[in-house]
């Protein structure tokens, strides 16, 4: 159901109950104030008729019934009689079927001959034995009070769908720019990822507006990383792949057995070499998706021998030596959640640079530290400009092994993000010192 069927729907529902609900209110308020109006007359009614009865009534017949008054009088609604020590002196021709009560004063209600009365005793103060009750039929007060509410409230109750309808119009009306927005959107092509103009836009779609724009804004950041993601893919295939078809022609064109194990030596080395690099954009590319598993508490012991075992054709051919330094004591070394074969490939491209940019037959140190780990190496460092462009994808520095992809600082640095992590590079005089730590709050 659309939001503008649900508002619609709302009102139709909610209006009439509203209606009727005041009309409950009027109905109780106006019958208060009638009945207010009338026991208030009838009071000052039976004080007129003690005040002006006489000492001595002879008579306990019933006063005839004047003459028609014409008009819209009705006299058979009002009625009055009196009474000394229980013997009716007098009353109209109504007020003979009015009741004694014993030792009643104040209002009474009742019903006589199956047609409700309120009733009004008053004693005559100075002749204690002398009762005076006045009645009235309550079907007038619910006449009039229904009168009072037919004329305020019909109209209403005639103009209460066009009181809908007018609702429904100023409804769709408000929702037009909802569904102007709607419309930019679908119209919009897929490549068009420019922020969405806020002319005319109401306050209260500027919320979203800013969200979808925002949302935008990412998209397109992410659709450029994965172009230039793409073009400098291609552009660095586009080297192994030449060098491997150089080689397998000069192996098929080598007569001599020395120059054809050449060839099939720089064969191999150049699949190492696009096998390494398609590896290391594979891994790129799961660390921009983000961890995928959910986080558990990372066993840095189990992480750093599975690091040293994949990294050990590196170092055994680079004959180097890599130590491992952990907290003292038995301390754990630095807390971390998250996703454990990431955080493995985050410490496997720092070990592995290390290892190839570092000497031949130098020592690499891992030290595992309660709130940090670092890493140093041996080899030439990095200067101030090398170290401002560091983590830019598929960029290696001057004099950098032609085996490496430029990938694995990249890849260190993304997964290093996803954890709450960061990368800080500084000179270990000799080499390079890289300190992971947790980003501050």
């Amino acid at each position: 159901m659309t939001l503008q069927r649900r508002l619609l729907l709302s009102i139709a529902l909610a209006a009439p109950l509203v209606w009727f609900g005041f009309a409950g209110i009027a109905w109780w308020r106006a019958h208060h104030e009638i009945d207010e109006f009338y026991d208030t007359g009838m009071v000052r009614f039976a004080r007129q008729v003690v005040a002006l009865l006489p000492e001595e009534i002879a008579t306990a017949a019933p006063m005839p019934r004047p003459g028609e008054p014409g008009g819209a009088a009705e006299l058979d609604s009002m009625s009055v009689a009196v009474w000394d020590g229980g013997r009716r002196l007098l009353s109209d021709a109504e007020g003979a079927a009015l009741p004694w009560r014993e030792g009643v004063e104040g209002f009474v209600d009742t019903t006589l001959d199956g047609r409700r009365w309120r009733l009004f005793y008053l004693r005559d103060p100075n002749r204690p034995s002398r009762v005076v009750a006045v009645g009235q039929d309550a079907r007038e007060r619910d006449e009039l009070a229904e009168g009072l509410i037919a004329a305020q409230l019909l109209p209403w109750l005639a103009s209460l769908p066009l009181l809908i309808v007018a609702l429904g119009f100023a409804v769709r009306r408000a929702l037009w720019p909802l569904r102007r927005l709607t419309r930019d959107v679908e119209h919009r092509d897929a490549a068009d990822l420019k922020p969405i103009g806020s002319a005319g836009v109401p306050d209260d779609l500027a919320p979203l507006l800013s969200a979808i724009n925002q949302l935008l804004a990412r998209l397109d950041q992410a659709l450029r990383q994965e172009r230039r993601f793409t073009a400098d893919a291609a552009h660095e295939l586009r080297t192994p792949i030449a060098a491997l078809r150089a080689q397998w022609d000069a192996a098929c064109l080598a007569e001599d057995p020395g120059q054809r194990r050449v060839a099939q030596n720089g064969l191999g080395a150049g699949i190492d070499r696009l096998g390494h690099l398609v590896s290391q954009m594979l891994a790129l590319a799961r660390a921009d998706s983000g961890p995928a598993a959910a986080e558990a508490p990372i066993d840095w012991r189990a992480v750093v021998e599975r690091v040293i075992g994949d990294t050990l054709p590196a170092i055994d051919t680079r004959d180097a030596q890599v130590e491992v330094v952990w907290p003292p004591g038995g301390v754990a070394p630095m807390p971390l959640s998250g996703d454990e074969t990431l955080v493995a490939s985050m410490l496997r491209n720092l070990v592995d640079n290390a290892v190839r940019y570092g000497p031949l037959h130098g020592r690499v140190t891992l030290r595992m530290a309660p709130d940090r780990i670092e890493f140093k190496d041996e080899g030439p460092g990095l200067d101030p400009a090398q170290r401002a462009t560091i983590g830019e994808r598929f960029r290696r520095p001057a004099g950098a092994p032609s085996t490496g992809s430029g990938l694995g600082v990249s890849i260190a640095m993304r997964v290093a993000a996803l954890h709450g992590l960061t990368m800080r590079f500084d000179e270990g005089t000799p080499g390079l010192r890289v300190t992971v730590s947790r980003a501050a709050s």
